[in-house]
């Protein structure tokens, strides 16, 4: 009688412990399937910001292009920033005679306005003056997310602690890859990952920027003007 107890505990022993092992390996599944879609998610992630990263910044639009700055929704520019051959220039849209202007080379920063005859004279080497060659950072133009001027590839470290949303969405009937991190939304073209509008949360109360890149769209020569009649400002 007591043989066969021992015998009958020890099988419901086997079965509880086979029961254990069983919920083990299922939790070891669930584990290793949670993993497996995270790293999945991740890896999306670090793809599709990398993307992002590489398409604007170092972004070459060659030596002749004109970019348009709108800052409502209504498609009225605030500011023109046009570069040709080693030369920047910038004018303000709210500046109806474009009297007043700025001019960037690689070493000298003008700004000149026609009207007063004055202009003041400073060095590119100053931080607060941005020289704008071939290869642009076009994050500069719209936040601070991502404004380092290096164009190599994001850290691990970097996507992993980012607190950014990514989606497809739409935006006025056109389609668009939606990055949106903090109080900023960013609409970038779904082709080409360049940014071309930003929106400050909540929309109906954000600020709005555009920005639309048209190649080759200069066609006078950039030139810095006879300044001999001018009062340069000290």
């Amino acid at each position: 009688m007591g043989e066969k107890m021992d015998i009958k505990n020890i099988k419901k022993l086997e079965l509880t412990k086979n029961k254990y092992h069983k919920i083990k390996i299922i939790f070891i599944i669930i584990i290793f399937f949670i993993i497996i879609i995270n790293l999945s998610l991740f890896s999306y992630k670090y793809i599709i910001m990398n993307k992002i990263w590489k398409a604007n910044v170092g972004v070459e639009f060659g030596n002749n292009f004109k970019i348009t700055i709108y800052e409502n929704k209504h498609d009225i520019p605030s500011q023109y920033i046009y570069y040709k051959d080693g030369i920047k220039k910038i004018i303000s849209a709210n500046d109806s005679n474009k009297s007043s202007y700025q001019l960037i080379t690689k070493d000298k920063y003008y700004l000149i306005n026609d009207y007063f005859k004055t202009y003041l004279l400073k060095t590119t080497k100053d931080k607060n003056i941005t020289y704008c060659p071939e290869k642009m950072n076009m994050f500069r133009y719209y936040s601070e997310i991502l404004s380092n001027e290096k164009s190599t590839p994001l850290s691990i470290k970097s996507v992993l602690f980012s607190k950014v949303k990514l989606k497809k969405g739409e935006y006025e009937g056109k389609k668009y890859f939606i990055f949106e991190q903090g109080n900023e939304r960013m609409y970038l073209n779904p082709n080409t990952f360049l940014v071309e509008i930003i929106l400050s949360l909540p929309i109906e109360r954000g600020q709005y920027t555009k920005l639309q890149v048209d190649i080759n769209a200069v066609t006078e020569d950039l030139i810095i003007p006879n300044l001999e009649n001018y009062t340069e400002e000290i």
